[in-house]
């Protein structure tokens, strides 16, 4: 199973070991991104129809209404209680994280 990695500032290798976890091979940056944009753009103008197609490529679930995609939540429930105490806590750190950001605005064109 995945290792998560816990840092410390006041660890002496702090820096170096920051450095590696989040440095990243940059060879395919313009092709992914340029991927993912497309992708961004299909769902935004085709919805539902885009994310479900997506799901079957990438995934390989087949499903007929993006509401067939939620899971259920016993089995939420069941996959949280099977992780380890260590994971548990620091999928729930990241999570409230993302519920505590800053919420993205919408920019509006310099022209109106």
């Amino acid at each position: 199973m995945l290792e998560i990695a816990r840092l410390s500032t006041t660890e002496a290798d702090f820096d170096a070991r920051l450095r590696a976890l989040t440095s990243f091979d940059a060879t395919f940056g313009e092709e992914v991104e340029s991927q993912v944009a497309e992708i961004c753009e299909n769902v935004r103008s085709r919805g539902d129809a885009a994310v479900l197609e997506y799901t079957e490529r990438f995934d390989q679930v087949k499903a007929t209404r993006v509401a067939d995609l939620e899971l259920p939540r016993a089995a939420l429930d069941k996959a949280r209680a099977g992780l380890a105490r260590a994971q548990r806590e620091a999928l729930e750190q990241a999570a409230a994280r993302i519920r505590n950001s800053p919420k993205p605005t919408a920019r509006r064109s310099a022209s109106r």
